[in-house]
């Protein structure tokens, strides 16, 4: 088992250093514990979780499995080149916005302590971002230290979370979460 890194809430910074991707990786799964190079000259991260890609290529980091691509490309990625036209620019909100609120009760880690489960996320404290989609709290603060993130907003429940941000986008995988502690970047609709 690789050590997970410890939870923070200082910024990453630009462009993404490799540390940073460390976070988005798997303690124990062989085909998630490193970043990787993509085909695409793409570095990538995941963790079954959370996957992420930028478009700055790190240097030192091995090619990516076919496994790692097999379940990597799986993931809805084409949709950020749909959400990316204007008539969706009011959807993405910065996750800046929810700084206060993310980190009220302090940084959470990604995975549990806990011996017995070394090796499964902590889904406990869910958030509902925007309209409808729920993500584990730590999973929301790993992405607010991203450069400038943002969140899309217009999630149906059940949906994936997208994030895009300098230099890249990760996703959130969907979850069968229906009761969230919170709620992050909600705007209600005024009637015009």
């Amino acid at each position: 088992m690789i050590p997970p890194p410890p939870p923070g809430k200082k910024p990453f910074g630009h462009p993404i250093p490799m540390s940073a991707l460390e976070h988005f990786c798997h303690p124990t799964v062989p085909e998630f514990q490193v970043p990787v190079t993509l085909p695409t000259g793409e570095t990538a991260a995941a963790s079954g979780y959370i996957a992420i890609r930028t478009t700055i290529p790190l240097e030192l980091t091995p090619a990516a499995t076919p496994a790692f691509i097999q379940r990597f490309e799986k993931l809805p990625w084409s949709t950020f080149d749909r959400l990316s036209h204007p008539s969706f620019d009011k959807d993405w909100k910065p996750l800046e916005d929810a700084a206060l609120t993310l980190f009220r009760f302090g940084p959470k880690p990604l995975w549990h302590t806990n011996p017995a489960t070394p090796c499964s996320a902590t889904l406990a404290t869910p958030v509902r971002v925007g309209d409808a989609a729920i993500a584990p709290l730590a999973l929301l603060q790993l992405l607010f230290r991203l450069p400038r993130a943002q969140l899309l907003t217009s999630n149906r429940l059940g949906d994936p979370i997208f994030c895009r941000f300098n230099g890249g986008r990760a996703i959130i995988g969907a979850r069968k979460l229906t009761q969230a502690k919170f709620t992050i970047l909600h705007f209600p609709k005024h009637p015009a």
